[in-house]
């Protein structure tokens, strides 16, 4: 008997016309009974703070969320057309309620996706300076806002050498863009009298971003890990075994969003503090990496694979339910 992989879920899903659709209204359709539920997820600092009702903060929320998933579509970076990407990271917030009530987790996701959507732009090409200051500047103003952005950093290196643009004159472009927002808001301090109070938050935002705390392990959170894990290893092995996407920057854009989602996975172990911050801050990395494997092959081997890593992942919401209630 012959496999036909065109009566697979694999393939229905990856060239259904209607995937999108299903993906946005299934993860609304969660959102929803998460708003409706009256379960709080511990997001008591957003309540004091704005002061706003449950529904309205979970439809904020979800506004946001839907800005990071159009940016992440906009990305190419994988073969053939994957519109539901976006759906996917969609998808995966309605099945992840910690990161649905708070607006810090997807506010601070939005301003790291611009920023990202920046520096995957620093590639050889004539204005490729100023490509490298902005994202260096825009990096360096969200680290005064979310110290664990500090993260970052590395890897936008990282991504600048994998693309050759590591001269002196981009190396001088980052460094500005850098000190940028620190100069400027030395002067605004220096104007009004508080430098004293700017060293003092400069040095605690320092403090805040090397002090190490290791990860409470919860079954939820073990599960949440593994179920990544499930994800982002068989990709990284599948990518660098393979010849997709033939285009070497698509390549070393894809590389980028593998690593990063690797590196700040490994960071949850010993940033425990910021482990829904470090989640939130992998959902882009996480779907692209779900668009890729889903859409490079199809057989049976791969139809399995989809199923089970849907089944892990309704399971991990089923869990996050129960930790909840």
């Amino acid at each position: 008997m012959t496999y036909n992989s065109g009566s697979t879920l694999q393939k229905r899903f990856v060239t259904g016309r209607f995937t999108l659709a299903v993906l946005l209204s299934g993860a609304l359709l969660l959102w929803v009974v998460c708003a409706l539920s009256g379960v709080s997820n511990g997001a008591d600092d957003v309540k004091a703070l704005l002061l706003l009702p449950r529904w309205l903060r979970c439809a904020l929320s979800f506004a946001v969320y839907m800005a990071v998933a159009y940016i992440a579509n906009s990305f190419v970076l994988i073969e053939g057309r994957a519109p539901w990407l976006g759906g996917v990271l969609m998808w995966l917030t309605g099945l992840c309620f910690f990161v649905q009530e708070s607006l810090f987790l997807p506010l601070s996701l939005l301003a790291l996706t611009v920023v990202l959507s920046v520096l995957l732009s620093c590639f050889r090409r004539p204005d490729v300076q100023l490509w490298v200051y902005s994202a260096f500047a825009m990096l360096s103003s969200l680290v005064f806002f979310v110290p664990a952005a500090v993260y970052i950093f590395p890897l936008a290196l990282v991504y600048m050498a994998t693309t050759s643009v590591l001269g002196i004159r981009n190396i001088l472009s980052a460094l500005l863009g850098l000190f940028t927002p620190v100069w400027i808001l030395y002067c605004l301090s220096f104007i009004s009298g508080g430098v004293g109070a700017f060293y003092g938050a400069s040095l605690q935002n320092i403090a805040d971003a090397v002090q190490l705390s290791l990860l409470q392990p919860t079954p939820y959170r073990v599960m949440l890990l593994v179920a990544e894990a499930v994800v982002m290893l068989p990709c990284a092995v599948v990518f660098a075994r393979s010849g997709s996407p033939a285009k070497p920057l698509m390549r070393k854009m894809l590389t980028f969003f593998i690593m990063a989602g690797i590196f700040l996975w490994v960071l949850s172990f010993v940033r425990g503090n910021d482990f829904s911050l470090l989640f939130t801050w992998r959902l882009p990395s996480l779907s692209i990496m779900m668009t890729y494997l889903f859409t490079l092959k199809m057989n049976r081997f791969t139809n399995i694979y989809f199923i089970l890593v849907n089944i892990l992942y309704i399971a991990v919401a089923a869990v996050g339910i129960w930790s909840l209630i």
